[in-house]
């Protein structure tokens, strides 16, 4: 009988240990939602890890890279997820991890989110084989994507861990943030900033045991992360740290020049360089004569450069159109602020000219943002010939901003990208009542 009841009795405890898991998995364990402007990270359970033995060595390395504020908030914080994600034995693999990135995703956006960290541990070769998934999809990146390709990292060196799971985290969380789109608080420029100053620092600590796969992986990654940063803190336009940005990102010395961004990633520098033009375009008109003539001189030397840059390779076709447009566009609305408006009209028909080349050569499958924004500078240019030019083409020309203008702002969404979804309306009924004035 006893032997009954105890066989009974283990039964029950198994089956109600079971019950137990799950529910203690699903339900007590479940973290709190990500609150705030803090990248929240995810970490699911790990493939053979019951214990959570390689889980809290990555989370406690992770936690050791980012400064912790004396009220104890960090710029990041980590949380452990209950559930795992697995990539069956059976299947295509590409479908396989489509279904797991679909099923991360819709975690992300429970949890609110930025990044998940999921994977597996493979004790016999002491390695983490780790995928990072962000709450959207990374498009248009040169790189093998975290969430595709696993990164393998030495599971025994918790500072090895650390260090590459900084940077490669670091560099998604600079994805994660740019998809939120949004102004950013004086608090937040800052933070952002520090993160910049401690991904410079990052490159000369990666581990000497990363095989060079992952060591190109991790550093294109913190490159394209400041990069990101250093875009967003000077899109936002009101920064005080737009100067240290720019110094940053666009060093004077000769010696780093194959390092530069402008080297490495020409277009995306392009595009931070758009902002700063467009930015300063705006306020031609608060300028002195003298500051003028400065400037003017300024975009001469610099066109010079760009010049010499597409004669030595170091930009392509589409780089070079597109850094020229923008000084050509520059260079108009000075001369027309100082009066030359017959140099003024050349610049914008330059610069239009250097806009469509850019949007005839950028592949259908470019980020929709990054085409819009130049559709709208091409409307820009457009916008301003008319203004210089005789009826019949102005009118010609205003249909032509209207119709950029809005394909931009259809392009967009407001939600993801406010800034530029104001400034694309904005311009369109500008064009639009210069149009009405005509009729």
């Amino acid at each position: 009988m006893w032997t009954v009841i105890g066989g009974a009795l283990t039964l029950i405890w198994a089956f109600g240990e079971g019950l137990y898991k799950e529910y203690r998995d699903e339900v007590m364990w479940a973290p709190e939602p990500f609150l705030g402007d803090r990248v929240g990270i995810l970490l699911a359970r790990l493939e053979n890890d019951p214990g959570n033995e390689y889980a809290f060595r990555v989370r406690s390395a992770l936690e050791h890279q980012f400064p912790i504020n004396a009220d104890g908030s960090a710029s990041v914080e980590v949380n452990l997820y209950p559930k795992r994600l697995e990539l069956p034995e059976h299947g295509r693999l590409s479908e396989n991890i489509v279904q797991a990135n679909a099923e991360g995703r819709e975690w992300l956006k429970e949890q609110k989110a930025d990044l998940l960290i999921w994977g597996r541990a493979l004790p016999t070769a002491k390695m983490l084989e780790l995928r990072i998934l962000t709450r959207e999809p990374q498009v248009q990146s040169g790189t093998a994507q975290p969430e595709l390709y696993p990164i393998k990292i030495p599971s025994e060196f918790s500072e090895q861990i650390g260090t590459a799971l900084a940077g490669m985290v670091a560099g998604a969380g600079a994805s994660a943030w740019s998809q939120r789109g949004g102004y950013l608080s004086p608090a937040r420029a800052q933070d952002l900033y520090g993160r910049m100053a401690r991904l410079k620092t990052l490159q000369s600590e990666l581990p000497d045991s990363l095989d060079e796969e992952t060591r190109t992986e991790l550093n294109n990654n913190i490159k394209m992360a400041r990069a990101q940063i250093g875009g967003a803190l000077l899109a936002d336009g009101n920064s005080s740290l737009a100067m240290q940005v720019l110094s940053d990102l666009f060093p004077n010395q000769d010696s780093e020049k194959d390092n530069s961004l402008l080297t490495t990633q020409p277009f995306l520098a392009a595009e931070i360089i758009a902002d700063v033009v467009s930015q300063f375009s705006a306020v031609v008109d608060q300028m002195s004569p003298d500051d003028a003539v400065t400037i003017m001189s300024l975009v001469d030397q610099t066109s010079q450069t760009f010049d010499e840059g597409y004669a030595d390779g170091t930009f392509g076709k589409v780089e070079y159109a597109y850094l020229t447009g923008l000084l050509a566009k520059l260079a108009g609305d000075i001369e027309t602020f100082v009066g030359q408006n017959d140099e003024a009209e050349k610049s914008y028909a330059r610069a239009a000219e250097k806009f469509e080349t850019v949007l005839g050569e950028l592949p259908p499958t470019h980020d929709a943002l990054s085409r819009a924004r130049v559709q709208s500078y091409l409307g820009e240019a457009e916008l301003s010939l008319a203004r210089l030019s005789p009826r019949k083409e102005a009118e010609r020309l205003l249909d032509a901003s209207i119709a950029n203008f809005s394909e931009a702002l259809d392009a967009v969404s407001p939600e993801a990208a406010p800034r530029d979804a104001v400034r694309f309306g904005t311009l369109m009924a500008t064009a639009e009542l210069a149009r009405a004035e005509w009729t």
